[in-house]
């Protein structure tokens, strides 16, 4: 049998890039954190609205990048596992800003005064909004892993710091409001909740950096 016999018998199929999509995803991130940054009193209301539409969108495109892995049989299942995984992250951290957010509204529809908030609220805001940044800069570079490896090292040292200072916060926060005596209780179930979803956030941004890490040693994603 001639070479070109062979050739001619093999099925090319179509591996799908999806940079894009990874794109599309973390500029809705961005989008989130943004919302987050500018809370106040007077706007938190339409915020929420706005952080549940960012919401549904993320989940369109991460249910687009699914359909994709599907219909791409170039990949073997562990490939598609870390694919789904590392988008499955991006889109739990927008999910849970947008359920902080509105806790938030609820917290300030209920009569209770934002500033009691923003005493847990600012610390964890800085730390997320670095976090997201390195994670939309290494997912960026994430279309050469040999070109950026440096910049995608650099973030993904960076995510992890900024998760230990997180775990650091979140002991510090949750012993200040155990302690803090509150005119109703509920304040306090409700400050808990916005607290620990916070920190969920920066344990997130870790899985994501973890998996950064797994597509460079391999080369790619």
């Amino acid at each position: 049998m001639k070479i070109k016999d062979v050739v001619g018998k093999i099925n090319f199929v179509k591996r799908y890039d999806y940079q894009n999509s990874f794109l599309d995803l973390t500029a809705k991130l961005i989008h989130s954190v943004d919302l987050l940054k500018k809370i106040n009193k007077s706007n938190i209301h339409d915020l929420s609205i706005e952080a549940k539409e960012v919401e549904e969108k993320a989940d369109l495109i991460v249910h687009g990048i699914y359909e994709l892995l599907l219909c791409d049989h170039t990949r073997v299942t562990e490939e598609v596992s870390d694919i789904r995984y590392f988008v499955k992250r991006i889109d739990d951290i927008i999910d849970d800003i947008e359920e902080v957010i509105w806790r938030l509204m609820a917290w300030s529809h209920l009569g209770y005064d934002l500033v009691d908030v923003r005493i847990y609220f600012d610390d964890f805001l800085e730390l997320i909004v670095d976090c997201v940044k390195s994670i939309s800069v290494a997912t960026e570079c994430s279309s050469n892993f040999l070109k950026y490896n440096d910049t995608i090292l650099d973030c993904i040292k960076r995510i992890n710091e900024y998760e230990n200072k997180g775990d650091t916060l979140y002991r510090k926060s949750l012993l200040s409001i155990m302690k803090k005596d509150f005119q109703e209780e509920k304040q306090r179930v409700l400050l808990l909740e916005i607290v620990k979803r916070l920190e969920r956030i920066l344990d997130n941004g870790e899985d994501i950096a973890d998996m950064l890490d797994t597509f460079r040693l391999k080369g790619g994603i």
